[in-house]
């Protein structure tokens, strides 16, 4: 009898410290997130450079997610748990600076309260998607809003986490949408974390394409808390801190630049400017044929040679011609008075896909540009050159002038004709560049330095600088209305193209200091169940999952029972 009130005893004590350790564990993990990743891509591995964003984090940011709701697809569900899983661990390594709540915005019930808060949602940059939802009843068709919108005591930042790509299927959609969200989260902490909003310049004054041709990049740099400014050389200066912005974009200008504005820019690369240029350097315009049926596409002089050729890249004075290419619409005359239009393929208007692993291009559609330009990567020291954009491996060159007939859209293209490869058409630039006037300093400048109180810089610091050769890639057509339509939308075909997504990871890159945009380098993919697979065995994995424990229990149960009787009954 002594024996078994000692093993009671023991027991009693064991299943009070089993507790007490349970209890303490909970307790630790409530206040210390982790997880060991034994994936073989790393696929819960923060990049370096995110770590320390959070580890330094000092202020409160709160982020509200929207991609919620019930009786969601597989994947989406999955996509909402990675967000949940991925802000737990960004909450614990900024030591609970950062906080977040799911919304599901189809609970609340004052539809009033519900429709201002969509209203809000697409202003910050979040769009619906519609989803089909399968229900008890059947399936339906069900908006959601699949973002977040982040933020502190100052400004909000909303992100789109499910990427809207029309190329991709359903699956890659997900995976990107998952590979991304690190970028996207890190990237918007880093923004609420500054003292003030990014500074975007859009240069004018030298016949650049005016505001309403480029509202939506305007617009969405607006939902991503960028401020943007309109700068004109002949009366505004980038010289002094508060002039400078963090990027200046030069788009599409079509009169030559003076020297003292060349001189200006020169001068901000050289103090670590960023510049995004678009340029074309040929004189190539589709309304043209509104006019007459041909006109001759001449060379454009923007006095703009010499300042790229320092830099490290040429635009050539020519047009790339791709068989992967937009239609555009030709009026033919069918008889009897009467004509039609038909879209046929334009090799001037080149499809160009993404080739390279570079974070600026990876997993994004397709780009559409429209009289595009040869560049040719020129030797410039300290200076590394990257190829965003070329051309398919069916490409042919015309040196301008270029005679243009709307008559060559009806001649399908020969293929041996197209014998080139790869013609670049965007390239990164970064490094530090030589001033282009090293060494060519003039009174009429160094008296413009007097003047600002500034000294002469002949060689930049770290920068970086993006050159292409298409000043209509962030143009958007406007519609009938006046209206502008979609940055990338193209109205023959009523395709949506990948530029503005280009464009705005450009400006991204050029502002990314941390290394944060590396993370849109991940490769993981999120595995989806078989749908047949898992109707047709359904039964058998339910069996599985309840049988198999108890089972399991009555023979753990049985061994514990048959060592206690062999080791106390007589």
């Amino acid at each position: 009898m002594a024996g078994w009130n000692t093993y009671k005893k023991r027991s009693f004590q064991s299943i009070l410290v089993a507790l007490i350790i349970v209890v303490l564990v909970n307790f630790l993990a409530t206040k210390q997130f982790y997880r060991w990743d034994l994936t073989k891509e790393k696929r819960y591995t923060l990049t370096p450079s995110t770590k320390a964003l959070l580890k330094d984090l000092d202020r409160q940011i709160n982020v509200t997610v929207y991609l919620d709701g019930k009786d969601l697809p597989a994947g989406i569900k999955k996509l909402r748990n990675s967000t949940r899983e991925l802000l737990n661990e960004f909450r614990a390594l900024s030591g609970g600076f950062i906080d977040y709540e799911f919304v599901d915005i189809y609970k609340i019930e004052d539809a009033a309260v519900r429709e201002q808060l969509e209203e809000d949602l697409v202003k910050v940059g979040i769009y619906p998607t519609n989803l089909n939802v399968t229900e008890t009843s059947g399936s339906s068709k069900k908006l959601l809003y699949p973002g977040a919108v982040f933020s502190n005591d100052e400004r909000s930042i909303g992100i789109q986490i499910l990427e809207n790509q029309m190329t991709f299927n359903t699956q890659d959609v997900l995976n990107n949408s998952y590979n991304f969200l690190e970028f996207k989260l890190a990237n918007t902490v880093k923004k609420l974390l500054q003292d003030r909003q990014y500074r975007i310049g859009i240069l004018e004054g030298n016949g650049e394409v005016n505001t309403a041709r480029i509202t939506d990049l305007g617009q969405h740099l607006a939902t991503q808390d960028f401020f943007i400014k309109r700068i004109n050389l002949s009366k505004q200066s980038l010289f002094g801190v508060n002039n400078k912005p963090d990027v200046l974009i030069i788009p599409k200008p079509t009169e030559a630049f003076s020297e003292a504005a060349k001189f200006e820019i020169d001068q901000y690369i050289m103090s670590g400017g960023k510049v995004l240029w678009m340029i074309d350097k040929v004189v190539a315009d589709l309304d043209s044929f509104k006019v007459a049926p041909q006109f001759l596409a001449i060379e454009r002089d923007l006095n703009l040679d010499d300042q790229l050729f320092r830099y490290g890249v040429r635009l050539n004075s020519d047009l790339v011609q791709d068989l992967y290419c937009n239609p555009i619409p030709v009026t033919e005359d069918i008889g009897g008075g009467q004509s039609q239009t038909n879209l046929y393929p334009w090799v001037f208007h080149p499809v160009i896909t993404m080739k390279d692993e570079h974070p600026i291009t990876k997993n994004i559609d397709p780009v559409a540009l429209e009289f595009a330009g040869s560049i040719d990567t020129i030797k410039a020291p300290n200076v590394e050159k990257t190829v965003l954009l070329s051309t398919s491996e069916y490409t042919r060159i015309s040196k301008a002038p270029v005679p243009l007939d709307l008559g060559i859209a009806r001649v399908d293209p020969l293929p041996e004709y197209f014998q080139l490869q790869d013609i670049p058409v965007a390239v990164l630039l970064e490094g530090q560049f030589r001033s282009l006037y090293d060494n060519r300093l003039t009174k009429d400048f160094i008296q413009r330095l007097l003047e600002v109180d500034e000294e002469f810089v002949n060689e930049s610091v770290l920068t970086k600088q993006i050159v292409i050769s298409d000043g209509d890639i962030g143009v958007n057509d406007i519609d009938v209305s006046g209206v502008p339509l979609p940055l990338g939308y193209y109205k023959f075909t009523k395709q949506t193209f990948a530029n503005r997504d280009f464009l705005m990871n450009c400006i991204e890159y050029l502002l990314d200091d941390h290394g944060l945009i590396s993370a849109r380098n991940k490769e993981t993919q999120m595995q989806l169940l078989d749908k047949k697979k898992v109707l047709e065995k359904k039964g058998l994995w339910q069996v599985m999952n309840i049988g198999v424990p108890i089972i399991f229990m009555f023979i753990i149960g049985g061994w514990i029972r048959w060592r206690r009787n062999r080791k106390y009954v007589i």
